[in-house]
């Protein structure tokens, strides 16, 4: 697998966070349908990604940049891919994603 498709709610934590509704219910809205090339999201990146999404909104959660990462490699034509229509329903997880590869991600 290349990679799994994932919003972040919070991340490059120096120690594990404080929970954050671990296990709750949300609901994914995209109001945007394009795709994107994802901007540099931290001062810190241990690789060069040209990372792609959709931009999101989650009910209670503020950040302006939520996106749906779709990939940290995209290499293909940004105007072949849109976002779902429907509303998608998630729920909140702890992961830790900093290996590339998502076989070798811990989920909490």
């Amino acid at each position: 697998m290349k990679h799994i498709p994932h919003v972040t709610l919070s991340t490059n934590h120096l120690n594990v966070p404080a929970p954050l509704n671990y296990g709750q219910k949300v609901e994914i809205e995209f109001k945007d349908k394009h795709l994107y090339r994802l901007p540099r999201m931290y001062e810190y990146e241990p690789i060069d990604t040209i990372s792609s999404g959709f931009y999101c909104k989650i009910k209670g959660h503020k950040d302006p940049i939520l996106h749906m990462t779709l990939s940290y490699d995209f290499s293909g034509n940004y105007s072949d891919f849109k976002a779902p229509d429907e509303i998608l329903e998630a729920r909140i997880y702890r992961a830790d994603t900093r290996s590339l590869e998502p076989s070798e991600w811990d989920f909490f």
